[in-house]
């Protein structure tokens, strides 16, 4: 299974994804290239920046497909 099925199986069940569960779950280091792939391909994908002290991270999240 390729890093853009895996994203995509992962936003279809849980609904988002961050940076974070993609290293985690599936070793994906560059979420944000499979994202912009699944864009291109017409998927509805937002992204919300959230902040902390030490760091900021998008939360990925399904539209619609």
């Amino acid at each position: 299974m390729t890093q853009y099925d895996k994203v995509l199986d992962h936003l279809k069940k849980y609904g988002t994804i961050t940076s974070w569960e993609a290293i985690m779950r599936y070793r994906i280091t560059r979420l944000s290239a499979v994202i912009l792939l699944l864009r291109n391909d017409g998927y509805r994908i937002t992204s919300e920046m959230k902040y902390s002290k030490e760091n900021r991270y998008a939360i990925y999240r399904l539209e619609a497909y």
